[in-house]
């Protein structure tokens, strides 16, 4: 972990050098964003910690905290995200410095809040996502591309079916791109999404929303984008039990349960 931390170091322009230079670095070893994840911690206020991302830039991942940092900045005011202090891309590396949300990640205050405490801030948060005006909205999240990306995974290799869904785990990738092709959604309800509502995305400080993370995907799409991703979230970290209070805090009394396999399927590719 050390070596890793001297490395990304060294790669440091000199004005990011300079506004992180009494800082001390712990790497950020959960996630799945791609991208390097420190944490700098402040010697001197602690109200000034920040979250560094480093991502070596190539065609699979070009420009992602780019998207991340413009998101950030057109949510500032509407939603409690971080605010962003420096961005560069330079010597094939992009990096994004941003402040840090007070609090832990829902994920990992299983233990230490009451779950429906839990699952009714994570359906409220949520919903507050979607009820954005998207009017002026310049991100659209377009579902043919990003099938046509997650051909291309397939096609080159990347989807190998060694993380699929324990129900997708004997299927072949190439079986399973043809799955999804055949369950496409006719109709789309489109709302601002987050684009990976899960857990892990959601900051919580004592018993409350602090604010949300990790906002490279978000853009106008349907709302079961956010809902079947968290919803899976609820599964694996609490259980089944626990979707419908979901349903209910969200305000959601019909559920599509189409819809909630497709976007499933469709994340199986990314």
């Amino acid at each position: 972990m050390k070596d890793n931390i001297e490395k990304m170091q060294l790669i440091l322009s000199r004005d990011l050098r300079t506004i992180i230079e009494s800082y001390t670095w712990h790497e950020i070893l959960v996630g799945l964003s791609g991208a390097n994840t420190f944490f700098l911690e402040s010697k001197q206020d602690h109200n000034q910690n920040y979250f560094l991302k480093i991502l070596r830039n190539n065609s699979r991942a070009s420009d992602k905290l780019f998207s991340e940092k413009e998101r950030i900045i057109w949510l500032e005011g509407k939603l409690p995200v971080p605010k962003v202090v420096h961005y560069e891309k330079t010597n094939g590396y992009e990096f994004l410095l941003m402040t840090q949300i007070v609090g832990g990640n829902a994920a990992d205050l299983i233990h230490a809040i009451d779950i429906p405490r839990i699952i009714t801030i994570y359906a409220e948060g949520l919903k507050r996502i979607h009820n954005l005006d998207v009017k002026d909205c310049p991100f659209q999240i377009d579902l043919d591309l990003k099938i046509k990306k997650a051909h291309e995974r397939v096609l080159d290799g990347s989807v190998t079916g060694d993380d699929f869904e324990e129900q997708y785990k004997e299927i072949k990738p190439k079986d399973l791109f043809r799955l999804l092709i055949n369950s496409i959604p006719k109709e789309h309800e489109l709302v601002f999404t987050h684009g990976d509502y899960c857990l892990e995305n959601i900051i919580l400080f004592e018993n409350e929303l602090s604010g949300f993370i990790d906002w490279d995907g978000g853009g106008i799409a349907d709302k079961y984008q956010d809902i079947a991703l968290a919803i899976r979230s609820i599964e694996h970290y609490f259980g089944v039990q626990w979707i419908d209070l979901f349903y209910e805090k969200y305000g959601l009394y019909e559920v599509n349960k189409e819809k909630v396999e497709f976007y499933i399927l469709l994340d199986e590719f990314f």
